[in-house]
């Protein structure tokens, strides 16, 4: 347990003599945030919503930042009616459309991490699915 904090303290001191790295840091997160909003506002435009993108990313914002709230057991259908909250009661929106924006919303990011993930399995190889189901320890050789 000691080693573990000792390299969880350590890596927080990452930025301290790095400005570079902390404004690399900071530059990445704001562009995972704006794709994150480009991708949540292109939902409203497939569903033909006319939905600023400031108001969705926005809305998205808080419905990421409602993970902190008490949640029921694996978040069952608390993402959902966050969504509903937020954009129906809140900005305006049908509750149909909130709704049915969030649904397609899961059903899209499934078949993007099927699809990535099946990639990614395809192109790390076989060492990965033995290490992951037999318990195997892979090195760098047998991929």
């Amino acid at each position: 347990m000691n080693g573990f904090l000792l390299v969880f303290v350590q890596g927080l001191n990452l930025f301290e003599h790095h400005p570079l790295k902390l404004i690399t840091a900071v530059l990445l997160t704001l562009f995972g945030i704006g794709l994150d909003g480009v991708y949540f506002y292109l939902l409203f435009v497939a569903f033909g919503v006319s939905f600023p993108f400031l108001l969705a990313l926005f809305g998205y914002t808080l419905i990421n930042m409602s993970y902190a709230l008490p949640q029921p057991p694996a978040q069952l259908g608390s993402n959902e009616w966050m969504m509903i909250i937020i954009f129906s009661l809140g900005f305006g929106l049908t509750k149909s459309e909130a709704s049915a924006i969030m649904a397609f919303a899961h059903i899209l990011t499934a078949i993007l991490m099927l699809a990535l993930g099946s990639i990614a399995f395809a192109v790390s190889g076989t060492g990965v699915l033995r290490m992951i189901f037999k318990g195997e320890r892979i090195d760098a050789k047998s991929t």
